[in-house]
């Protein structure tokens, strides 16, 4: 009985992988470390483009070796390599962060992104779950995620499955049309679209899925940049010998381009982009010094024992410095330094998955028997458990303290609920009650009292209708945060709901607004982008000079008007975000807080009395929900009955119904005050 073929992984074993290559993977790795551990370098995470410049050269280098040698690619030999190289320490990578994460992670969404990245991850679409879930790479959500990183490693694959074949058909193209120029042109046109692609601003397109498709995590503008390191290869195989001089200036215009690109590029740079360019050519620089005469200074310098021993680990290295930084954020958020200590801790977990997972299952043998039972245990485990997290962390792990929050941090319901541009969102309730229509309008601080008006309403039998609007005052004003550009939808959105009221019936008007931003010094506002102020004296005399405006505006369009005063707003001090709490934490009660009754109303003080000169002045209506909310001893962030607070800002759905007492009496006399 013959045996099975077998297939060897062992990529090690062969002469073509250069010294300075993995002093350049150790290079890369050390930027993106270095990023995530926090150091001052924020281009740091440019070093993934590196590694696809990298990972574009190699894999072309050795596909172009086989076609030279057998006349052919055996595709099913190359994916088995890339399988066997990268998805077993993964899995397990995968496998560890996601019991880690279901004791140290929150339940109150954090978790169930993780899983969903997980599961994304073992199909090679982590990416798209991350773009789809966690959102923006240098969003807040995403420093909650120990699976971010991977996106890069689904793009790589994607990269792996198709970029094959788009060399198949140029080599194949040389040999009819006997011209070694198919293949580079092949990749330089694949080079030309996707740097194309990555000069598109997707913010600028209005297509359905523009954002999914040209945004951060996306492979489309991403195919250049292994196309650049596949040009290397394809053009520099037979390449003569260049003086060491030329080499030498290419590798010093390199490295000075990496270190350029650490300092000068950051989270508010366009990216992929123009920039990109920086630190891909400079990968490109260094390939083409080493590939001209690896005896230059710069490629015997990355060619060095301690980077050559971090490249040959890079791998490991990246899967497990994230995860260990997030679980060790978590367990110790007020550690100073932790971001540092997790990454260098990391490295352990990265030296023993180098030594016992990728070196003996790269240097195996297998048969179509242990090949098929790697793939199902490499595969199945990773997605049991993750399954399991991300069912188990859905429905609270069966605890009733972790249901409550997860019903806090959920969005209120709204049964005729639309999103129009500028990111308004439209809610009504009852079209075909018989009283006067209850209508709502503010930020996000209207948004988490409308079950309470739209239950007052019901009560009354009045139909309630809605439109808040993120960050948007209910006046003419712009508003953003100190260094970034103001909020673009805010005058539009008060444009559109004063042209929406102005047309609508004559109702009672509820008008919801934040107050933080009127004493946040982090926050600039004002009339116009000119005089916009971050001054809690300019501030407030817009707010009482706009609001005003606004409410004799709503007046003469037949309408009367409630203010709401605010809800107390747990700041920086008291440290209260529950979707940051792990498991553990939140079911131990820990996450709760209490702030004092003084200091609320200490906070509540600096515009209450604002709002009441407006009230005076236009004859408008006020209401305040403190002694709802606070007790005696203070405002609490969770009651025996329910979780009131869902983040340091926002009240719960059940919170905001428990104030629906508040508004029936006074939409009731205001209903009879304008009654015939």
């Amino acid at each position: 009985m013959t045996s099975a073929p077998s297939v060897t992984t062992d990529a090690t074993s062969t002469q073509s992988r250069l010294a300075d290559i993995q002093g350049l993977r150790a290079v890369a790795v050390l930027m993106v470390i270095a990023f995530h551990a926090g150091l001052p370098l924020p281009g740091g995470f440019a070093g993934v483009d590196v590694f696809f410049v990298i990972s574009g050269f190699v894999i072309t280098a050795m596909l172009q070796r086989e076609w030279s040698r057998a006349g052919r690619i055996s595709l099913r030999r190359f994916y088995t390599r890339r399988f066997v190289r990268l998805t077993p320490a993964l899995a397990v990578t995968v496998t560890v962060t996601m019991l880690l994460t279901a004791a140290v992670i929150s339940p109150l969404g954090p978790q169930q992104n993780a899983a969903a990245t997980a599961v994304g991850s073992m199909f090679i679409v982590a990416n798209v779950v991350i773009a789809n879930t966690t959102g923006g790479y240098f969003s807040a959500a995403a420093e909650t995620n120990p699976l971010l990183n991977v996106w890069s490693l689904s793009v790589e694959e994607q990269f792996y499955l198709l970029f094959p074949l788009m060399l198949i058909l140029g080599w194949a193209l040389a040999r009819r049309r006997r011209t070694r120029l198919a293949p580079v042109v092949v990749v330089a046109c694949v080079a030309a679209l996707s740097f194309a692609l990555a000069l598109v601003d997707e913010n600028a397109l209005s297509f359905p899925g523009a954002k999914d498709a040209l945004g951060f995590y996306s492979p489309l503008p991403r195919a250049w940049e292994f196309a650049v390191g596949a040009l290397v290869a394809l053009c520099m195989m037979r390449r003569r010998r260049a003086s060491t001089r030329l080499a030498t200036a290419a590798g010093i215009l390199g490295l000075a381009g990496l270190a350029l690109t650490l300092f000068v590029i950051d989270s508010s740079t366009p990216f992929p982009g123009l920039w990109t360019l920086l630190p891909v050519a400079a990968t490109l620089l260094l390939l083409i010094a080493g590939q001209a005469d690896a005896n230059n200074p710069v490629s015997r310098m990355l060619s060095c024992r301690p980077l050559v021993a971090i490249g040959d680990r890079s791998y490991s290295l990246y899967l497990w410095h994230w995860p260990i930084i997030v679980i060790a954020s978590a367990l110790f958020p007020d550690a100073p330094g932790m971001k540092l200590i997790a990454a260098v801790i990391a490295a352990v977990p990265a030296i023993a998955s180098y030594r016992f997972v990728e070196q003996p299952l790269r240097r195996r043998r297998y048969s179509k028997r242990s090949l098929g039972a790697l793939v199902s245990v490499t595969l199945g485990v990773p997605l049991v458990v993750a399954t399991l997290v991300w069912v188990g962390s859905t429905s609270g792990y069966g605890n009733a303290t972790i249901q409550a929050f997860q019903r806090a941090t959920k969005a209120h319901y709204c049964p005729n609920e639309r999103r129009l541009p500028g990111a308004t969102v439209e809610c009504s309730f009852d079209d075909s009650a018989s009283g006067p229509p209850v209508y709502l309008i503010g930020d996000s601080h209207a948004a988490h009292i409308r079950d309470a008006v739209a239950s007052a309403a019901g009560q009354t039998d009045s139909p309630f209708a809605s439109r808040v609007s993120p960050a948007c005052q209910a006046f003419d004003t712009v508003i953003g945060t100190v260094g970034a550009p103001a909020v673009p939808h805010c005058a539009q959105y008060f444009a559109d709901t004063m042209a929406w009221l102005d047309a609508a019936e004559p109702g009672v008007v509820v008008i919801s607004t934040a107050w933080r931003p009127f004493w946040d010094d982090t926050v600039r506002l004002g009339p116009s982008e000119q005089e916009m102020s971050v001054s809690s004296t300019d501030k407030l005399r817009f707010l009482r000079e706009g609001l005003a405006h606004t409410v004799r505006a709503l007046s003469a369009a037949g309408h009367r008007v409630v203010l709401t005063h605010d809800v107390p707003v747990f700041t920086d001090d008291l440290d209260y975000e529950p979707a940051e709490c792990g498991l553990l934490r939140l079911a131990s009660g820990d996450c709760d807080r209490v702030m004092p009754r003084r200091t609320a109303l200490a906070q509540l003080d600096l515009v209450k009395p604002h709002i009441d000169a407006v009230a005076r002045e236009t004859g408008s209506k006020t209401i305040d929900f403190f002694d709802l909310l606070c007790d005696d001893e203070g405002c609490p962030t969770r009651i025996p009955e329910f979780v009131i607070y869902g983040d340091s800002n926002h009240i719960s759905a059940d919170a905001s119904l428990m104030l629906a007492v508040a508004f029936v009496p006074l939409i009731q006399d205001l209903e009879e005050t304008d009654a015939p």
